[in-house]
């Protein structure tokens, strides 16, 4: 399956989430769920999270393979089938979806109040029980690559121009995370 490409407008006056354009020709609006003033988009730190732990069932792979949340505006052909697929791949993936909420809410608490790794290891801890099969327990280096590359996402987002947009893809590697996003206008 080819990459999806992600669009994040940095845009006040507008509609505030991102887009997904999928291979197969179906572009999603996805809704801003978090504040307007939230430092970093709720669906951007999905990206970063995801990609790093490689939670490959989370919420963008599941639009990658082919589901649609609820609240989405959906453009383009479905293939056929196309509802029943989604929801069978939203069940089939539900545990690391939820999996993938409960460490973003985490992270992005822990950016947003500027806690110590240690402090987010323990709120991690406490608040979250692993149940993805290659993500068993994160350990310090996992949690500091994790942060690090969240603050470095959240840096670029806020150094992002207004009317501007930071174009990524979907799925990542690691090593790609860094690299291969873009900025672009926004009309």
């Amino acid at each position: 399956m080819e990459n999806m490409r992600l669009t994040f407008p940095r845009n006040a006056d507008r509609w505030h989430g991102c887009e997904a354009a999928r291979e197969d020709g179906v572009l999603l609006q996805i809704p801003r769920y978090d504040r307007a003033s939230a430092a970093l988009p709720h669906d951007l730190a999905h990206y970063v999270i995801e990609g790093e732990l490689g939670l490959t069932r989370g919420f963008w792979g599941s639009l990658h393979a082919g589901a649609t949340f609820a609240g989405m505006a959906e453009t383009g052909r479905r293939r056929p089938h196309a509802g029943e697929r989604s929801r069978e791949i939203l069940r089939s993936n539900r545990g690391q979806i939820m999996e993938s909420e409960v460490l973003v809410g985490i992270f992005v608490e822990a950016v947003e109040r500027g806690w110590s790794p240690g402090l987010l290891k323990s709120r991690l801890d406490r608040r979250w029980t692993p149940i993805h099969p290659d993500v068993r327990e994160l350990d310090m280096p996992q949690i500091e690559r994790v942060y690090a590359a969240l603050q470095a996402m959240k840096d670029r987002w806020q150094s992002t121009p207004a009317r501007e947009a930071l174009v990524l893809e979907w799925p990542i590697g690691r090593e790609r995370l860094r690299t291969r996003s873009r900025v672009r206008h926004v009309a």
